[in-house]
């Protein structure tokens, strides 16, 4: 199963550096996947008097065809080595968590959770600073030009 997120780190000040991007591509993704358990947790706490649940889900390493078509020969095999290293998921068994959470109790009842096998998993703990959280959402807010009233301000 994948565990980007938890290598990932959120520097707000380089965010949409260009050159990460291009010279550590793996790292990126670390830093995304973090971001979406971020505000995963962030939308479950602004949403939290509300029937709205938000979480977080790790379907696994998939064998998709973001590997199989992959033109960078060496993300490509990258992701080729994960899938053998964690076992391939069919995109059926990739999309089992969310279902479970779509269709069970679990989704009724449990919010800002991070679920990976049908279950509550660990995540890393950046996602829990709130401060770092909050500045996070404000500038995706503010990149995304949403106005401020429509982003649920905490209830």
């Amino acid at each position: 199963r994948s565990l980007a997120h938890r290598a990932g780190i959120i520097d707000l000040d380089n965010i949409a550096t260009a050159s990460h991007y291009i010279n550590h591509p793996f790292w990126n993704y670390c830093d995304t996947k973090l971001a979406n358990v971020m505000m995963a947790k962030e939308l479950a706490i602004r949403y939290i008097n509300t029937n709205i649940k938000v979480n977080s889900i790790n379907p696994g390493t998939v064998y998709t065809n973001v590997v199989k078509n992959n033109n960078v020969w060496y993300i490509k095999y990258f992701l080729i080595f994960m899938c053998f290293l964690y076992g391939d998921r069919s995109e059926f068994e990739g999309a089992q968590t969310i279902l479970h959470l779509a269709t069970s109790e679990d989704g009724d009842k449990i919010t800002g959770g991070h679920w990976a096998d049908c279950t509550i998993s660990n995540y890393n703990p950046l996602a829990d600073n709130v401060e770092l959280r909050h500045k996070l959402w404000d500038l995706s807010i503010r990149a995304s030009g949403i106005p401020n009233e429509l982003t649920n301000e905490y209830n």
